[in-house]
């Protein structure tokens, strides 16, 4: 059954991707009648933003080394732990300040030289240098993959509740969420292994599927105006009561008939909480897969905690992405609607 998901998952993604095309060179043709410059212009732009947005990211990440795993419960052997140790500090490149790197990685050979062979000290080096990737650190002046994954779900709930458009969603999805998985590869210097790169693009395809269907359910369903209701309740009431407050009900209700607002940002919202939570989902995925390695996709137990783990730190860090966002565009709504109330 799963097999027959994926099959038709990546079916309904190919004929999207055919029809979005379509419309692409449409457009081109439309703008080719105007003028052949600005056709050409038009291509070379949309070419541009695929290599960008698409092509680079995923280019990116099969450059980065991969890893067997981001912990050292598989390392027993002093010799194992200083092979980890000195491939976790060889490649420090989530240090972006060139200076910061430099010393940050002659301390930690020192450090490590100065271990040894000490067991415990060695997994408790390991444990910290892992810490450094996963948390960040203000004094290297670095972002956390934590950080990193929710900074990106932000991008993906303001993105996607801004624009109004299911195959713009869906395409602006697909990028974030590359880019994603390129920003947690560079913050952890590796990437996972080719198997489960293969199933993050897989999640990635299948989340640009749902944010496209969610995008059409929600604009059906936002169709219909719900203030008709109130204006038959209203007309019920008049007949038998006659309350003068019901003038400030009528008031209302031609105020609600001037915001089509309301249930725009209704749509939004509910768009935004989807796609955020999908992107963090993905990203968490993503980490769970570089602090587990190849034992992440060892058997069906395994790929269930995996994706047990993902939902429960994506509801986690839900709020904090809605806070912060909130806190972005909470001023400016406010405003709009004091706006069309004072009308």
């Amino acid at each position: 059954m799963k097999r027959n998901l994926i099959t038709f998952s990546v079916a309904v993604i190919f004929l999207f991707l055919i029809f979005l095309t379509g419309n692409i060179i449409t457009i081109g043709d439309k703008l080719g009648e105007a003028s052949p410059l600005l056709e050409w212009a038009f291509y070379a732009f949309i070419s541009g933003m695929v290599v960008y947005y698409l092509l680079w990211p995923v280019i990116k990440l099969w450059k980065a080394p991969a890893f067997p795993a981001l912990n050292v419960d598989g390392a027993c052997s002093p010799t194992q732990l200083k092979d980890f140790a000195g491939r976790l500090i060889n490649n420090c490149g989530y240090i972006t300040d060139d200076l910061l790197r430099t010393r940050h990685q002659a301390t930690q050979r020192a450090v490590l030289k100065e271990i040894g062979t000490e067991t415990d000290r060695l997994k408790e080096f390991i444990s910290e240098e892992i810490n450094l990737r996963i948390e960040g650190s203000k004094e290297l002046n670095v972002s956390g993959i934590n950080s990193r994954i929710k900074e990106w779900a932000k991008t993906v709930f303001v993105v996607t509740a801004v624009s109004q458009n299911g195959k713009m969603d869906s395409l602006a999805v697909i990028g974030i969420n590359l880019r994603l998985i390129s920003d947690i590869v560079k913050a952890s210097g590796f990437r996972p292994t080719k198997p489960q790169m293969i199933k993050l693009y897989i999640k990635v395809l299948t989340t640009s599927l749902i944010t496209y269907i969610t995008s059409s359910v929600l604009t059906d369903a936002m169709d219909f105006d719900p203030t008709d209701v109130v204006d038959d309740v209203s007309d019920a009431a008049s007949d038998s009561v006659d309350v003068d407050g019901l003038d400030i009900g009528s008031s209302l209700v031609a105020k609600l008939r001037k915001l089509p607002l309301a249930g725009v940002l209704l749509e939004s919202a509910i768009e935004g909480t989807i796609n955020a939570l999908m992107t963090l989902r993905i990203g968490y995925v993503t980490k769970a897969y570089l602090m587990q390695g190849p034992d992440a996709l060892s058997g069906i137990k395994a790929k269930r905690k995996v994706k047990r783990q993902a939902i429960k730190e994506s509801f986690k860090a839900f709020p904090s992405v809605i806070a912060d966002t909130g806190a972005m565009v909470g001023n400016s709504v406010v405003k709009v609607l004091t706006f069309f109330f004072r009308k």
